[in-house]
């Protein structure tokens, strides 16, 4: 061994020499008296360094840290000092266990989850490079405004947590910067990064588990001092640039892997501004990887200036491609790229494309003119998203071609595009305000499938059309249909696939695309041709959107087929309403030797919804019925409605299908699934005389759904009286192995039928005959019935799937022998057809009634409906079995209703700890002025009347309907809440002095009745006491700013008679809330002669306490615009009124009510004439009990 050496495994050594025999060589540093060596065994291999001590032993440098900076791969290692958490002080050598980093040392900073003290500079400092531990939590460099200089060994980030460093950090030599553990580590630079332009920074990850959903790199300063490259290899991963000034001023290289730049969002004004690699004199970035790299969105709208204002060229690297991605979140990003006074020159063919399926969810507008470079002939392709055109095309002698593979393009002026093909293959062309006649005087040559000037085509998987601004009417002529057009005749254009519509969106969700386009065209098909349709927010539920059209005539020997394009944002809608007699067949591959067979003259649904215009639309090519046929809606599994719509009309339209026809709808996949759908839209629709397959084609024994989805505003009867025009329901099954023109061979099937209400129009059962595929057997024992979807029905997300009416009390009319669930819907019907009233038990047996998942209820129409479970009032309780579910509402009222439903049980809220909220919705028919809902039984906490467990059983009262609680004894002991509509209390409210409930009414909803709500009651909509009129009593009352008190004047004497006037009756305070800008809207109807000195005390306040304002002490009331102080005056038309808010209207001489005292009256003649009109008005206001 030799002397004056630290301790090795292998050997000592000394100062002046290495042990050679042991593989220890001496360190060629000197050493000062009784000074130290330490050293680092590496494979065999020992350096000695001198103290002070700048390598740490082993156990002190983590396993990761070492191998992810390179340590076992170097035989030469660099100086480290390490923190030793006593001070916060970057720059004291007290701060370091071997002094203050140099631009010769590593700065290691451990595991933070026992730092205390994180580092900050107080003067300009530098290291060789950063290790840094982030296991424990997030690591923080402090010292903005001071200098980091950073040397060759760059960054080294490894744990969970996160790097921020706030100093300026300046680069003076190429480095490595390392985030070595997934996308949960971040490094983020909030100082200046600077660096000669000979620096390369490579940024790139240790680890395969980086994905490029986080950029783990963040740029946030000033960058444009760093005048070197930055590389990004192999590897996912993504930088980050948090506003445009953070842009280098050299060159942003992904030369390969799936790594990423993201963009922050920035304004127009203030652009990113980089080019391409072969631009000078500018900043660059430059995509040249054969991986899924590109261009990032996060946060909002990014602009990018890639020709820093000048006109510049497109050469995206050896691929040629833009990738675009976004955020996958609910608001679209967009991308503006370029600016409105250069041109964007495509070197080559050029394309936009995204960064995968799914993820671009924005899209981008190209502000640039796109032009070819000197050789011409230059391509434009877009491939997904939304790209939009803004400025027209710079042409040369041989102009290029564009090319639509995906996505969508959308031009606001047709010469925005090159003059050469315009190819729609698989894409859409969004022609924003562009005519059908603008359109073709651009493309003057016409149709052709392959390249030439001024031309337009349909090719490859079948591209199309979308509408924005204004409808679009494709017709070419229809007066000579075969007449040429092009290469091919007008009647053969669209003798093709393809797709109408697109599902880009807008950034505040709505669809960009949002107008019609119209198939007017006349077409002859030769072949089965699919029409794809955009998922444009049509779904189960009333949404926004835009249904696409054919109206043109489909001819000819071949058949259609249609399908959605997606359905992530809602199933699309296609409508046929021209005369459709196509005679060929459709062989749907449904699975792996799974085929159906339309039959002569059918068709095929899938993924999207058909709508027939008229029952001419419906198809009839099958020779009169000289061989079966089949409207298909059958697929192997489905997630969204698929099948067909009738339209209604204010009048009706009655439909039925041609001899021989037959709906089949249903799935081939196994039990239960399938979201098969028939369905109306638009207004009143009969279907009759039709027969529609239920279908499971996988096994006899499955069972089916259909979806019988009438939409907003719509109402759809099946059937109608008389024999043979009823709507048959099929169970059915079959399958067809191989393709052929004849129809699928069915036949009976032994499996349940589930028919499902949905949508918030109207079912009407008229004639319904439950039979088999002969058409001659009854099988009802088959089928049940579900009025509503069964979903999750919250008051922050409700829905509500409309009703099923009864006109009679047979199996063909009604529910009778059917058990009746409610799962979101309503059953719509009347004393009369239900024998004195809907009295069945709880229960699944088929004479009685239960509640599943999404709640339900009733609706009258016809006459009153009284509803009685168990034929006497018993207690029911939220949460029973068969009752309403926890969180499922009780649903009255319908969109056709016309009468009273009164529900008798009594009630309770809930059982158990906890508190809870129940809400009863009441869904209005604005046409009808006799709807609404009364609670005759009382509602309690517990459904017997008794307290029943522990915390507050809350009400709320939801839906734009009318809800009259009529029980003497509501003693529930939470708040009640009028969220919408209108609650009139005409029972009792009882008081409750542990829990102090209170009465909220919301801003548009509206509190009244006559009866006693012995609980506060806080107004911020309409307060409207009485039931035209009454007097509603009230403890402590408060009316907010802005709220409404609405009074009927028909006579002096409070009361609930028709020659009285409406009161609130207060026992308790009275605070009028308000300011200036916030008062409170009063409005009178007057419903008699009134007389001078007429004195109406509208508020009638208990006790000595005067009326509190929350807005000064007077002025609190606002008549037609005009603010009331105490004693003013106003006109109710030709009457004069005076306000007192200090009325003695008790006698008792406290002077704390509010009254209104007639002071002028017209002559006689002109005030009956205003009683009368006052009278008519009045007849609107409410609906009495």
């Amino acid at each position: 061994m030799f002397r004056g050496c630290c301790v090795c495994p292998i050997a000592r050594c000394n100062t002046s020499r290495a042990c050679h025999e042991s593989g220890c060589r001496d360190s060629g540093l000197p050493l000062s008296g009784g000074a130290s060596k330490r050293f680092l065994f590496v494979a065999a291999q020992v350096r000695c360094v001198s103290s002070p001590q700048t390598i740490p032993p082993m156990n002190r440098i983590p396993l990761a840290v070492a191998l992810a900076a390179g340590f076992v791969l170097q035989s030469r290692l660099e100086a480290q000092t390490i923190w030793n958490d006593s001070a916060t002080d970057w720059n004291s050598a007290g701060s370091w266990d071997a002094g203050v980093p140099t631009g010769a040392t590593i700065a290691n900073l451990p595991n933070d989850a026992s730092i205390g003290f994180q580092p900050t500079l107080t003067a300009n400092g530098s290291a060789l490079g950063l290790v840094v531990d982030n296991t424990g939590a997030d690591y923080t460099i402090g010292g903005a405004g001071f200098v980091l200089d950073l040397g060759a060994s760059g960054i080294v980030s490894t744990g969970a947590g996160n790097l921020t460093i706030q100093p300026t950090l300046n680069l003076s030599a190429s480095q490595s910067w390392n985030a070595s553990t997934g996308s949960g580590n971040i490094v983020r630079i909030t100082g200046n990064l600077t660096g000669a332009s000979s620096v390369v920074l490579t940024i790139s990850s240790a680890t395969a588990s980086n994905t490029a959903t986080v950029p783990n790199v963040r740029l946030a300063g000033n960058n444009s001092g760093f005048t070197g490259n930055i590389a990004m290899g192999g590897s996912t991963f993504g930088i980050l640039l948090e506003s445009p000034s953070a842009m280098t001023g050299g060159v942003i290289d992904i030369s390969g892997g799936n790594s990423n730049v993201w963009l922050a969002s920035n304004t127009a004004s203030n652009p990113y501004v980089f080019g391409t690699a072969n631009t000078t004199g500018s900043a660059n970035i430059n995509f040249r990887n054969a991986g899924t790299a590109g261009l990032f969105l996060t946060g909002g709208d990014v602009y990018w200036d890639p020709g820093n204002g000048s006109d510049y060229s497109w050469a995206a690297g050896s691929n040629g491609h833009i990738r675009l991605g976004g955020t996958n979140d609910a608001v679209p990003r967009m991308l503006f790229l370029g600016n409105t006074s250069s041109n964007l020159t495509l070197i080559g063919d050029r394309s936009l494309s995204n960064a995968g399926a799914g993820n671009f969810s924005g899209y981008v507008t190209i502000r640039s003119a796109l032009a070819d470079d000197a050789g011409g002939g230059r391509n434009f392709n877009t491939s997904a998203g939304l790209a939009i055109l803004t400025r027209a095309a710079v042409n040369d002698a041989n102009p290029g071609n564009t090319t639509v593979s995906g996505g969508a393009l959308s031009v606001s002026n047709m010469n925005q595009i090159f003059d050469g093909w315009l190819n729609l293959s698989g894409g859409v062309l969004v022609l924003d305000n562009v005519s059908w006649s603008d359109f073709t005087t651009d493309r003057s040559a016409g149709y052709r499938a392959s390249n030439a000037t001024n031309t337009w085509g349909i090719t490859g998987g079948g591209g199309g059309f979308a509408a924005r601004g204004s409808d679009v009417a494709i017709v070419i002529d229809n007066a000579n249909p075969a007449s040429a057009y092009g290469t091919i005749t007008a009647n053969a254009v669209f003798d093709r696939s393809f797709t109408l519509g697109s599902s880009a969106r807008n950034p505040d969700g709505t669809l960009y695309a949002a107008n019609e386009v119209d198939v007017q065209q006349h077409t002859v098909l030769s072949g089965v041709r699919t029409v794809t349709v955009a998922s444009n927010g049509l779904g189960f539920a009333p949404g926004t959107g835009v249904v696409n059209r054919i109206s043109g005539n489909l001819s000819g020997t071949g058949a259609l087929i249609v399908t959605g394009a997606s359905n992530t944002a809602g199933v699309g809608t296609l409508v046929l309403s021209g005369v459709n007699t196509w005679t060929g067949n459709v062989s749907s591959t449904i699975n792996t030797g799974t085929i159906f067979n339309s039959g002569l003259g059918g068709m095929q649904v899938s993924n999207a919804l058909l709508r027939f215009d008229g029952d001419a639309s419906m198809p009839n090519g099958n020779g009169g019925g000289a061989t079966a046929a089949f409207l298909g809606a059958v697929q192997r599994n489905s997630s969204s409605p698929f099948g067909y719509l009738l339209t209604g009309n204010a009048t009706g339209i009655t439909y039925d299908l041609a001899d021989n026809y037959r709906f089949m709808i249903g799935s081939m996949s196994t039990a239960g699934s399938g979201n098969g759908t028939l369905g109306a839209d638009l207004g009143r629709a009969t279907l009759r005389d039709s027969t529609v397959l239920i279908h499971a084609g996988n096994a006899g024994a499955d069972a089916q759904n259909l979806h019988l989805l009438v939409r907003d505003n719509a109402e759809l009867t099946l059937g109608t009286a008389g024999s043979g025009n009823a709507v048959r329901l099929v169970p059915s099954t079959g399958q067809s192995g191989a393709g052929s023109t004849t129809a699928t061979t069915v036949s009976d099937a032994a499996g349940t039928r589930t028919l499902i209400k949905r949508g918030e129009g109207t079912l009407v059962l008229q004639n319904v005959a439950y039979t088999d595929v002969a058409e001659a057997g009854n099988t009802a024992a088959q089928f049940s019935w579900q009025i509503g979807n069964g979903a999750s029905n919250s008051i922050a997300s409700p829905y509500f799937d409309g009703a099923v009416r009864e006109t009679g009390n047979g199996s063909s009319n009604s529910l009778t022998g059917f058990n009746v669930l409610l799962t979101g819907g309503v059953l719509e019907t009347n004393d009369t057809l239900q024998a004195g009233g809907f009295v069945r038990a709880l229960g699944t047996g088929t004479t009685q009634v239960r509640w599943g998942s999404g709640g339900g209820g009733f609706a009258a129409y016809g006459g009153n409906l009284t509803v009685n479970i168990n034929a006497t009032p018993t207690n029911t309780e939220w949460g029973d079995t068969n009752f309403l579910s926890v969180n499922g509402p009780l649903i009255f009222g319908s969109q056709t209703a016309n009468g009273r439903v009164e529900f008798q049980n009594t009630i309770g809220l809930a059982t158990g700890t906890g508190n809870f909220v129940r809400e009863i919705r009441v869904i209005d028919n604005p046409n009808s002025a006799a709807d609404l809902a009364v609670m005759s039984g009382n509602i309690h906490s517990r459904g017997d009347g008794s307290g029943g467990g522990t915390g507050t059983r809350n009400l709320t009262k939801t839906g734009n309907g009318t809800l009259v609680l009529a029980g003497g004894n509501n003693t529930y002991n939470g708040d009640t809440v009028v969220a919408a509509g209108t609650l009139l209390v005409n029972g009792v409210l009882t008081a409750n002095g542990t829990t102090n409930p209170v009465v909220n009414v919301a801003a548009g909803a509206t509190l009244g009745g006559n009866g006693t709500i012995n609980r506060a009651v806080s107004v911020a909509g309409t307060l409207a006491p009485g039931n035209s009129p009454g007097i509603l009593n009230t403890n402590n009352l408060t009316l907010a700013g802005n709220s409404t008190f609405a009074l009927e004047l028909n006579g002096t004497i409070p009361g609930n008679g028709l020659s009285n006037h409406d009161q609130v009756n207060v026992t308790g305070t009275v605070t009028l809330g308000g300011s200036a800008s916030d008062r409170i809207t009063l409005t009178l109807n007057i419903g008699y002669p009134v007389a001078v000195s007429d004195v109406f005390v509208v508020i009638n306040n208990d006790s000595t306490d005067g009326v509190a304002f929350g807005g000064g002490t007077n002025g609190l009331f606002r008549y037609s615009g005009n603010d009331l102080n105490d004693g003013d005056a106003f006109n109710v038309g030709a009457y004069t009124f005076e306000i007192d808010y200090t009325y003695n209207g008790g006698g008792d001489g406290n002077s704390n009510d509010v009254a209104l005292i007639v002071t002028a009256i017209p002559e006689p003649s002109v005030g009956l004439m205003m009683v009368a009109g006052f009278g008519l008005m009045a007849l609107f206001r409410r609906r009495s009990a």
